[in-house]
């Protein structure tokens, strides 16, 4: 795996081979970079240079120098282009409560793209034949939040490559389906493959979610979560000694409607968590965040089926390494 090193304009060489890089995709957004002293090159590694991997995500922003004079080494920090992303606001228009948008998926991203960029990101020309109409952006979401969710809500999910053209680098966007691995790949111990399962057995049988208004004039929702994993309505919670409540606060919130939307996808996440890390070996690489995988230990008999929601890519002597989480690990 080679990463070249660039400015907006152009490329300036390549990362030595005896650095070490970690990349983290979807939870931290940001990647670290450690070489020696010796291998320090001041044009190279510039504020604001890019670094990536052509073809693939795997890169972002240099910056942040820290020395270690004792270790001989150099380090830096900055964000991955998906942490870029998550910097950047979706306002709502001026006078409007929310930001709507309507079209094909790829041609959405790219009116939310120049929004925000001039240059650098752009969205694949490609067209996917699938649309979203009036789709609502939750007010000042992230640009990342907002893109992921759109393409979440017509089960597809963000793809991000880059490439080297004559005007430099370009990270380019695109919408592709969410892809269901557990239909077809099983991953257990048969695979050399090391992996945690927590299997979350404590649910949260209630929510009660607070909305807009103070005191006795705030909104509030009584939520109940089912057997079956759906959520319904209710009027109150019911004693009960092994009750478990969820308290959801969401005071800027506009309506009734959108508190009882948010406060039922919110209790149905803080109950999906079976969860929780694969750590696979480099053969795998092509598992992406958005799409599905499963996992079983066949001691305990306890298995998994969970959207990958981080990656972590790990180079260090020349040796690739990845792991993935699902679910939500909070």
């Amino acid at each position: 795996m080679n990463f070249i090193i660039a400015n907006q304009k152009e490329e300036l060489g390549f990362l030595t081979p005896f650095s070490s890089i970690d990349i983290d995709l979807g939870k931290d957004m940001d990647f670290q970079i450690e070489l020696n002293l010796e291998d320090y090159d001041a044009e190279l590694f510039a504020a604001k240079n890019i670094v990536f991997c052509p073809g693939t995500e795997y890169g972002g922003f240099i910056d942040n120098p820290e020395v270690d004079t004792a270790q001989n080494t150099i380090k830096f920090t900055g964000d991955t282009f998906r942490g870029l992303l998550n910097q950047k606001i979706i306002e709502p228009p001026k006078n409007q409560s929310h930001r709507v948008i309507s079209g094909e998926l790829n041609e959405c991203i790219s009116s939310l793209l120049k929004m925000h960029f001039s240059s650098l990101f752009t969205a694949s020309t490609n067209k996917t034949a699938v649309s979203v109409s009036q789709y609502q952006f939750n007010r000042y979401c992230t640009l990342y939040e907002g893109i992921v969710g759109m393409l979440a809500s017509v089960n597809y999910r963000l793809k991000i490559e880059t490439e080297s053209t004559d005007d430099g680098v370009q990270i380019v966007l695109s919408a592709v389906p969410i892809f269901d691995y557990s239909q077809s790949v099983e991953f257990s111990q048969d695979g050399n493959i090391d992996f945690k399962i927590k299997n979350q057995t404590a649910k949260y049988e209630y929510m009660i979610a607070l909305g807009g208004g103070e005191l006795e004039n705030r909104q509030v929702k009584y939520l109940k979560y089912n057997d079956d994993s759906s959520v319904e309505e209710v009027s109150s919670v019911p004693p009960g000694n092994l009750t478990r409540i969820y308290l959801y606060d969401y005071s800027s919130v506009e309506s009734d409607d959108e508190l009882l939307e948010s406060g039922i996808e919110k209790l149905k996440e803080i109950n999906s968590g079976d969860l929780q890390s694969i750590t696979l070996n480099d053969d795998t690489d092509g598992l992406e965040l958005g799409d599905i995988v499963g996992g079983r230990d066949y001691i305990t008999g306890l298995t998994v089926k969970q959207p990958i929601k981080n990656k972590i890519i790990t180079v260090k002597n020349r040796i690739t390494s990845i792991s993935y989480t699902l679910g939500d690990d909070n």
